[in-house]
């Protein structure tokens, strides 16, 4: 995975929108102490540019007085002979020279850059310090505003119509629209102007120094106290610049925010348009049961009703009040109205709660507890409804759970926890919430014993203090009280000047159900178990990181597990995304790595767990140093480090990493030496320190064997084989641990074509001296053939840690049909290549205990048994080290496949041992079925790769298609197109050629003659004649008639039912042939008589046919004499008498024309 690809997100949690958006009193402190931070720094930079612009005249008075007091040190008299002159004028001399270098070279390096300096600074003020108070004013105005609109809305009685009310809502609500705006253009423009002020103190204070006349030592030179200054100021500047370039990404993702919680804000409280919503009428002290609550917390402002005193009558003030886990307490503003304080927390099994319809004010309800009763007032119905909704869920909850320590809890009332943080507020019901008796008090805590002292002077110091998420004039103060102070899931004050109303981080860094479970399982509310008057740490823990340790549980609460630890910090840039980097504070413990980031008003938390680390980098740059940490997915965190050096940071986590895959844990003392022990050791060395991985011992509690000279990898000989060599990306010992860890199931996993199932193993235990040994009982499996359980026994011969392994198994006897019992040796050896490369070595020998005829076969059944099973072995290593990755593979391996935990005992206590044969046998049929098995294997192997390789072809000539589609599609087409062409063409052919082979058929056949018979009526009434009676009335001629072949000739035969016996039936099937012959014959005898009249018939034809050619010829004869002769030539009488004669004969010849035509025709 690459950096880029790194799917690490973190929830940016904009805690001052979320306050703003509420109005809560830790936003109000905030804004007001905001506002003397920035009157404060505006008088400091005043300042400040008055002192620079003086600077430059004071550095040349002190030039000239330097200057004045050299020449004075050698006086012109000197040289007069009173003093030595080779060695006291000499002396006077050097000084005078040394000193003029001196101040020269100090006044030089502390020249300031002041117009570059004075000119960011004035810009602030005159820029963003007035946008600032502009904004401050118009918030200021709106505020009031809002407070007097809520407080005469709030203050209308419950008979006024819910007309009204509803306009007064709708009023109320475009007012604070306007207020909210204007609160969060305010805390937009505070976190702009911090911004602002980072970047340019920095760059100011850079000013200040010559940095390009400092040479900048670069990582692991070592440092003089100037060079150190000067590499921290760079380095700061580098933090600057980085900062700098992902400040536009979060002014975007700002004004989204502000924007989606803007708009979702004012969703929620925009009035409803329901009348009924407005009267008071519609509630009485059981309806409100109905609502549908989901909730089992509530936050929001309530009126509670007071008074002054010394002043008549009652007034109405405004609290925040919270209902979480069965308590009910309230926050409010402190008189200075810089900070938040708290009143007692009430157990709501201590109260009663109901609705108060008897007060003048609508939609008030009544808390009530066996000495005080207080009445509060909801803006809404709907939220009078769910508080007295959630008060009676967390009554019932509590009940339900039947617990007797939170039933004590809810019915108990508990005071503030520090008399600093408790209300001082002057109303009588303020007094009467609030317990101020027997309250400890921070400075007298701090005071008490000399260490707490010591941490409080650590904590104070400028630089031990935190960005918290919200900042009011006590938030030092809160940091302070977690000294003393357990967290806790219920809002306290101290919660309140440090995150806000709820600590904002638990609810975005644990889930629900996490969240459920914290709610569920705190018990630590009760006034002695927070405050805490020691705290237990280990003898040797460090007093600074005291300080580290109350901030990290100050910032996560809760969300930091029991028993953990700050053991050390370091301050970075987060890089969650190529496009993001995010300053804040890591806190490293015993099992987490906690993140707390703090910039442009977004915070950020992260916890990541130690044991899911596998791998640690750095490197360093004259900027900034790089850590990046990397998990069994990939890269997880990416940090860069300015104020700290990532080398040591690098050893401290190897070292935390290491504890982890321990076998036995140490305590914290040890840690916490190793880790000091470190840093010291880090800091000495000029270059990065070996790997610290490699110090894990992968046999746990077993002493490695002494390093020999030569690693032996060729174990060759007559009878032993080289089965295997092959070089892996992976450094040996994450192979050895792979393969023989104890989770590892590699080598029973693989065994072919045997399976081994239920699998027992032995722990290691030493045996003649170094050597290591454990045993494996195995049941074996030849397809269904039960073989039993096999011995098998794996003994490391010798190791070197991540250089060498050694490692003999030894199988039990295989019986073969035939053949001698063959033990089966296996050996791996494990030699490393480079410190990323290993080579695997891997050896078989079959021995036999006896010779016979047929023992030959054993050998070739184990060399056909190994082979496959080392290719399985070599498979199955490649996929692990493919799973590993590339970060971290030692530390994957042992977490993935285990250790090689060694046992002082025998190895099998408390072992179940099976029962096991000395020498499986495996019989002939079993053989047979696994070879028929194989063959069959292969077969189907040999088809699976065709069809792959098939696909495979297809796939490829599919994506080369893909390439060119239109010139496919075209293509397509056109074959289409003359595949229908040929298809006609093809069709046409095959039809004449198979008309001229059923003619060529026809006449090469034998002629066959079709029969046909012919049957006459005439039957019918002979048939009729025979009988002795009349046809009609002889009821057994009727019943001839029905089944008579004769009769009934077209019709089938049904010969048993007509005859009933077999005689009658063969001469009857022997009268109907003949009488089918007799019809065939008719049909013969009417073909020929047929045939006769045709041919008689074409003779008159043939004879009219004839004469008619003759008739025309003597026409055409008449008409051509007449023609000749001069027939018109002749006397008038004569052509009268020629024409007549003529017409008769031409008319004659025109009927011959006729019939001719006619006899064409026919």
């Amino acid at each position: 995975m690459t950096e880029s690809d790194a799917p690490r997100l973190l929830k940016l949690i904009s805690v001052a929108f979320k306050e703003a958006s509420l109005d809560s009193p830790t936003f109000r402190a905030s804004i007001n102490h905001h506002d003397r931070q920035i009157e404060d720094m505006e008088l400091w930079i005043d300042n400040l540019l008055k002192l620079i612009r003086r600077f430059p005249a004071q550095v040349n008075e002190f030039k000239e007085f330097t200057n004045t007091m050299v020449e004075h040190l050698v006086p012109s008299f000197i040289n007069e002979g009173l003093v030595d002159q080779d060695y006291t004028v000499r002396a006077l001399q050097t000084s005078a020279n040394g000193m003029r270098s001196l101040w020269r070279n100090v006044l030089s390096f502390v020249q300031i850059s002041t117009n570059e300096a004075t000119n960011e600074l004035l810009q602030i003020c005159a820029q963003d310090i007035r946008h600032y108070k502009r904004l401050k004013v118009q918030f200021d105005a709106l505020q009031e505003k809002y407070n007097v609109y809520l407080e005469t809305y709030n203050s209308h009685p419950k008979f006024k119509s819910p007309e009204m009310l509803m306009e007064d809502a709708q009023q109320l609500y475009r007012v604070r629209k306007q207020y909210m705006h204007a609160a969060l253009d305010l805390v937009v423009c505070i976190a702009h102007l911090s911004q602002r002020l980072d970047s340019t103190l920095v760059r100011f204070s850079s000013s200040l120094w010559k940095l390009n006349e400092v040479r900048v030592p670069k990582p692991g030179e070592t440092l003089d106290k100037e060079a150190l200054d000067a590499r921290t100021l760079a380095r700061i500047q580098a933090w600057r610049d980085s900062l700098g370039t992902t400040r536009a990404t979060l002014e975007g993702i700002m004004a989204a925010a502000r924007e989606q919680i803007e708009n979702s804000t004012l969703a929620q409280m925009r009035p409803s348009r329901t009348l009924t919503d407005y009267d008071s009428a519609t509630i009485n002290a059981r309806s409100w049961l109905d609502y549908p609550e989901k909730n089992f917390e509530k936050h929001g402002y309530l009126f509670m009703l007071t008074s002054l005193p010394g002043l008549p009558g009652e007034t109405w003030v405004k609290r925040w009040a919270f209902l979480k886990s069965g308590i009910f307490g309230l926050l409010l503003l402190a008189p200075s109205q810089t900070y938040v304080q708290e009143t007692d927390k009430l157990g709501v099994l201590g109260c009663n709660v109901r609705y108060a319809p008897e007060q003048v004010r609508k939609f008030c309800f009544e808390v009530k507890t066996a000495e005080s009763r207080f009445i509060f007032q909801t803006e809404t119905l709907k939220d009078l409804k769910s508080w007295l909704k959630i008060f009676a869920k967390e009554k019932q909850r509590i009940i339900d759970t039947n617990d007797e320590t939170e039933m004590g809890m809810a019915l108990a009332r508990y005071p503030p926890l520090l008399l600093e943080f408790a209300s001082s507020a002057m109303t009588t019901s303020d007094a009467e919430w609030t317990s101020t008796n027997n309250i400890a008090q921070l400075s007298d805590l701090i005071a008490s014993k000399r260490e707490v002292l010591e941490e409080f002077e650590n904590l104070t110091k400028p630089t031990a203090l935190i960005n918290s998420p919200i900042s009011t004039d006590i938030s030092h103060a809160a940091l302070l009280a977690r000294m003393f102070v357990s967290p806790s899931v219920i809002p306290t004050a101290i919660t309140a000047n440090l995150w806000g109303s709820v600590n904002w981080g638990i609810y975005f860094l644990i889930d629900k159900s996490s969240l459920k479970k914290i709610r569920e399982i705190d018990t630590a509310i009760s006034h002695d178990s927070m405050l805490i008057s020691t705290r237990t740490y280990p003898a040797n823990y460090p007093q600074p990181l005291r300080a580290v340790d109350v901030k990290m549980k100050a910032l996560f609460e809760t969300v930091v597990e029991d028993g953990e630890v700050a053991l050390f910090e370091f301050k970075s840039l987060l890089s969650p995304n190529p496009s993001q980097e995010l300053s804040g504070t890591n806190f490293v413990t015993q099992d987490h790595l906690y993140f707390y980031g703090n910039t442009m008003g977004f915070v950020f938390l992260a916890k990541c767990a130690i044991a899911d680390f596998v791998s640690i980098e750095s490197y360093a740059t004259d900027r900034y140093d790089v850590l990046k940490i990397y998990d069994c997915d990939g890269l997880l965190i990416k940090t860069k480090v300015f104020l700290d050096d990532a080398r040591v940071l690098k050893a401290k986590l190897k070292i935390l990493m290491n504890e982890k895959v321990r076998d036995e844990k140490r305590s914290l003392e040890p840690l916490i030496t190793d880790l000091d022990k470190a840093e010291k050791e880090s800091v000495l060395r000029a270059v990065h320190p070996p790997a610290v991985i490699d110090s894990i011992p992968s046999v746990v509690s077993a002493s490695s064997p002494v390093q020999p000279s030569n690693f032996k990898t060729d174990y060759s000989s007559r009878d032993v084989s080289l089965r295997m060599e092959k070089v892996y990306d992976i450094p040996p010992k994450a192979m050895f641990h792979i393969l023989f860890g104890d989770s590892s199931t590699i080598l029973t996993d693989v065994y072919h074509p045997i399976r081994e199932h239920e699998i027992s193993r032995t722990n290691w235990r030493r045996v003649d001296g170094d050597l290591l040994q454990r045993t494996v009982y195995s049941k074996m499996d030849l397809n269904k053939d039960n073989l039993g359980y096999i011995k098998t026994t794996y003994t490391i011969e010798s190791l070197v840690e991540n250089k060498y392994y050694n490692v003999r198994i030894h199988k039990a006897s295989w019986k073969v049909p035939f053949c001698a019992p063959a033990p089966l040796d296996v050996r791996f050896v494990i030699l490393s290549v480079n410190n990323k490369h290993s080579r695997l070595y891997a050896y078989s020998h079959v021995q036999f205990t006896k010779s016979l005829f047929f023992s030959h076969i054993s050998r070739v059944l184990a060399s056909a048994t190994i082979q496959p099973t080392l290719l399985l072995i070599h498979k199955r290593l490649l996929a692990s080290i493919e799973d590993i990755g590339g970060h971290g593979k030692i530390l994957k391996a042992i977490k993935i496949y285990g250790q090689i935990s060694k046992y002082e005992g025998d190895g099998e206590e408390g072992f179940d041992r099976p029962e096991y044969n000395q020498g499986s046998v495996i019989t002939l049929s079993a053989i047979v079925s696994a070879l028929v098995r194989q063959v069959l294997v292969f077969v189907v192997t040999l088809i699976l790769n065709f069809g792959s390789l098939l696909y495979t072809g297809l796939s490829r000539l599919v994506d080369g298609l893909r390439m060119n589609v239109f010139l496919v599609a075209l293509l397509t087409v056109s074959c289409c197109y003359n595949l229908f062409l040929t298809g006609k063409t093809t069709a046409s052919y095959w039809s004449a050629r198979k008309a001229v082979l059923m003619f060529e058929d026809y006449k090469s056949s034998e002629p066959n003659y079709a029969q046909r018979a012919i049957y006459l009526r005439d039957a019918e009434e002979l048939v009729t004649s025979l009988s002795g009676v009349n046809g009609n009335a002889s009821r057994c001629m009727a019943k001839f008639k029905e089944n008579s072949f004769v009769l009934n000739f077209e019709a089938a035969v049904d010969w048993g039912a007509g005859y009933s016996d077999y005689e009658t039936c063969a001469v009857a099937r022997a009268l109907k042939q003949r009488f089918n012959d007799i019809g065939i014959q008719r049909n013969d005898l009417l073909i020929r008589l047929r045939m006769l009249n045709r041919l008689e018939e074409e003779v008159a034809i043939g004879e009219w046919n004839n004469w008619l050619i003759g008739e025309r010829n003597r026409c055409r004869l008449v008409r051509t004499k007449f023609m000749e002769d001069g027939f018109m030539d002749a006397e008038a009488e004569d052509v009268a008498d020629r024409l007549a004669l003529v017409g008769d004969i031409l008319e004659y010849c025109q009927s011959c024309d006729f019939e001719t035509l006619q006899s064409l025709l026919l």
